[in-house]
């Protein structure tokens, strides 16, 4: 028999992905309540997070599948290793994916390093003082290969020290002494998955894209593409349209040159003749 809860989360999803524009799938996986908890109140404003069981999320989607087409692929049973999620939750808001993407990455929180971890970037001890007294740090320091020295009663980092290659596992003593560094270099984020929108599905990898980068690629694209079109006489609409109007230029200056009397060339042709005639009594006078 359904548990009365299960039922209660059951319906609160079908309301709230009905009612919605935009619907995701995070993974709270290794995401601490404490920073957890500050997401959710970061993003109250904007969206409704949801944790719930991965059977309850699927039944939903098919459920809503005739309402919303293709939300079904939100989320799937048998999902690839970088598709997993295992402790999922359901996100609901009604602006759009892209959107909600960058206000989720504005909450990110910094943590201390565990052992065990895998630097998501280079990890660098930088040169300069630091808060900890002489005694064993300066054996643990120099067993780490970071040159330190005494200086008054603290001791002081004497050059930047890559202490972990980005992508490396961060050993005990590393996480010990970054801790006593006060460095915090896990940087953690509620993981959304997936989102649906307007019958759409965008993964990570698409929600990730910097909008106004691409933006500025496809502008410099469509500004080359003009030129060398522009350069090589290319014969398109948008391009015929500018050389036409180059040519009519052109002609009209050869005319004009050329002495050539019409309709498009006599007020140019008089104002030519006024200024001969100018000079040249400036010329005669002198």
């Amino acid at each position: 028999m359904v548990s009365k809860q299960k039922m209660q989360n059951y319906e609160h999803i079908l309301t709230n992905i009905r009612k919605s524009k935009t619907i995701g799938v995070v993974d709270f996986h290794k995401l601490p309540a404490a920073q957890a908890q500050s997401i959710r109140y970061g993003l109250h404003n904007i969206a409704k997070i949801h944790l719930c069981g991965k059977k309850i999320i699927i039944k939903a989607l098919n459920n809503i599948s005739k309402e919303k087409e293709n939300i079904e692929k939100l989320f799937i049973k048998k999902q690839d290793e970088k598709d997993e999620v295992k402790i999922p939750g359901v996100i609901y808001s009604d602006i759009g994916p892209f959107e909600l993407f960058k206000k989720i990455q504005k909450q990110k929180s910094v943590l201390f390093a565990r052992a065990g971890d895998i630097a998501q970037d280079d990890i660098i001890i930088p040169k300069g003082d630091t808060n900890l007294p002489p005694g064993p740090a300066i054996s643990d320091l120099k067993n780490l290969k970071i040159k330190s020295a005494i200086k008054g009663q603290k001791i002081t980092i004497l050059e930047d020290k890559l202490l972990i290659k980005k992508g490396d596992t961060i050993d005990a003593k590393s996480a010990e002494m970054l801790m006593k560094l006060s460095i915090k270099p896990m940087k953690i984020v509620l993981n959304l998955k997936k989102c649906y929108n307007d019958n759409i599905i965008y993964d990570k990898a698409i929600l990730s894209i910097n909008i106004d980068e691409y933006k500025n690629k496809i502008n410099d694209i469509c500004k080359n593409s003009f030129n060398l079109a522009y350069n090589i006489d290319y014969p398109v609409s948008i391009i015929l349209k500018f050389k036409i109007t180059e040519a009519s230029q052109q002609a009209k200056n050869l005319a004009v040159e050329a002495n050539i009397i019409n309709k498009d060339t006599i007020e140019f042709l008089l104002q030519k003749a006024h200024l001969q005639n100018t000079m040249l009594n400036s010329q005669i006078q002198n």
